[in-house]
């Protein structure tokens, strides 16, 4: 369809500078063949060097934005898995200073470490808010008897179960990424 149209311009330039061109379509088109071709054949070049350039920059936008989207995510993760290593460990201490404080400067490091703790949970997550119960019953009980003992089991417990629903939504989150960057 180009090719007739680059014909029929090429025809109309000619009839201009050759009169009687449009008599006879047939002479005109057999003496400029040649032409006629590497017209049509640069158009048809051109035509699809455009379109390759196109398809090649949108195919590196959309490989940008999975990789942008990868490696937030992976990032995301990375977060994550620092911010559970610090609960755990936060968490760990807490509980090891509760067993048996030996001071009054343990008392209040334990309290610190409850409300580091504390502020690190979401309230709008079940898991979070059974430990942050779960602390409010360690700091209510105290002493080595056997209220105080069962609270810090149920904080141990509770604890427990919430790092590993986030360890296993760190690994969903890394597992998408991978997803991500297979496709």
């Amino acid at each position: 369809m180009l090719l007739i149209l680059v014909v029929l311009i090429v025809w109309a330039a000619m009839s201009f500078a050759a009169p009687g061109v449009l008599e006879n379509p047939n002479a005109f088109l057999k003496r400029y063949n040649a032409i006629f071709l590497s017209l049509g054949t640069i158009f048809v070049v051109s035509v699809i060097a455009i379109y390759t350039t196109y398809l090649a920059g949108w195919y590196a936008e959309r490989r940008d934005r999975v990789n942008r989207s990868i490696s937030a995510q992976l990032k995301l993760a990375e977060f994550r898995q620092i911010w559970i290593s610090e609960m755990r460990n936060d968490i760990s201490e807490l509980l090891r200073l509760s067993y048996s404080p030996e001071s009054a400067q343990d008392v209040a490091k334990a309290y610190g470490l409850s409300m580091k703790i504390e502020m690190r949970l979401n309230p709008a997550e079940p898991l979070a808010m059974a430990v942050s119960e779960s602390l409010l019953q360690v700091s209510e009980t105290s002493g080595n008897d056997a209220k105080h003992h069962l609270a810090l089991s149920n904080l141990t417990v509770a604890s427990r179960k919430y790092l590993k629903a986030e360890w296993k939504r760190l690994k969903e989150d890394i597992a998408s990424a991978q997803i991500l960057g297979s496709e």
